[in-house]
C-alpha cells in the first residue's frame, strides 16, 4: 500500500492498492480522506468494506471489478462518489428509480436506460458521477437544487441535448463534462461555480450562447461562434 497527495480540485489523501487478487478484507484507516481512481480495482475476493467517516471523495473505478464486493458501509457522507463500484455485487443490486437512474445515497451514479429522453434528478442529490449520462439519448435534465459536483464526461456525447441549465449552488464542473454534445445550443453556468475542469465544451461546436461569470469564462475554451453573456 502507498499513499500520496491528490491533485484533484477537492483533493484528499490518495489510497491506491489495485489488482491485489488475494485480499479478502481491507480495513481502511480512519484518517483516510480520498480513495483514488481504480484504487482497489480487480481485488476480486473482497466481500465487505467500510468507508471511514472522513472520506470525502471516492474516485472513478475505485472498486470496479471487485466482483464479490457485496456490502459497503458508509460511516460518513462523501462529497463525491464516481462510478466507483461498477461490476460488483453491491452495484448490481442497486435498484433504479422511476427515471432509470442508480444512486448511492445522494449521489447519482448512472442513467441505465440510455434511450430515456428526460430525467428529473431526485431532491438532495449532491453529485453526478463520471459518464453518468454519457452516450444517452437524453433531451432534458432537471437538476437537483442541492447539486455541488459534476464528474468527468458526465453529459458527454449526448447528441440530442440542446439546452443545459446547471443549478444555482453548483460548485465544480469536471473536465470534458459536455464533450461532443453536437446539438447543444445553450449552457447556463451559475455564479456559484468556483472552478471548471479542462475542455468542458470540447467537440460541442454548435453552442450559440453560454451564460457564465467572467471569472469562470476565462477558464473555458469557446468556439468562435459562441456568444458569451456574463452574469452580473
Amino acid at each position: 500500500m502507498r499513499g500520496q497527495r491528490s491533485r484533484k480540485p477537492i483533493g484528499f489523501r490518495l489510497w491506491v492498492v489495485h489488482n491485489c487478487e488475494k485480499f479478502q478484507h481491507i480495513e481502511l484507516p480512519q484518517g483516510l480522506e480520498y480513495i483514488g481512481k481504480e484504487a482497489f480495482k480487480g481485488c476480486t475476493l473482497i466481500k465487505n468494506t467500510v468507508i471511514p467517516k472522513n472520506v470525502k471523495q471516492i474516485d472513478d473505478g475505485a472498486f470496479n471489478m471487485c466482483m464479490n464486493l457485496e456490502n459497503v458501509e458508509f460511516e460518513g457522507e462523501p462529497l463525491y462518489i464516481g462510478n466507483s463500484f461498477y461490476d460488483t455485487k453491491f452495484y448490481n443490486i442497486i435498484k433504479e428509480d422511476e427515471y432509470s437512474c442508480k444512486y448511492i445515497g445522494n449521489h447519482l451514479i448512472e442513467l441505465v436506460d440510455k434511450k430515456r429522453g428526460k430525467v428529473i434528478i431526485k431532491d438532495g442529490t449532491i453529485s453526478i458521477a463520471n459518464n453518468a449520462f454519457s452516450k444517452s439519448k437524453i433531451r432534458k435534465i432537471v437538476f437537483s437544487k442541492e447539486l455541488k459536483i459534476i464528474g468527468e464526461s458526465a453529459l458527454g456525447h449526448c447528441y440530442r441535448l440542446e439546452d443545459v441549465e446547471f443549478p444555482d449552488g453548483l460548485i465544480y464542473i469536471s473536465k470534458l463534462c459536455l464533450i461532443d454534445c453536437r446539438n447543444l445550443k445553450r449552457v447556463y453556468i451559475p455564479k456559484s461555480v468556483e472552478d471548471v475542469g479542462e475542455s468542458i465544451l470540447l467537440g460541442s461546436g454548435n453552442v450559440k450562447e453560454v451564460i457564465v461569470s467572467k471569472e469562470i469564462a476565462e477558464k473555458i475554451d469557446f468556439y468562435e461562434n459562441v456568444k458569451v453573456r456574463y452574469i452580473d
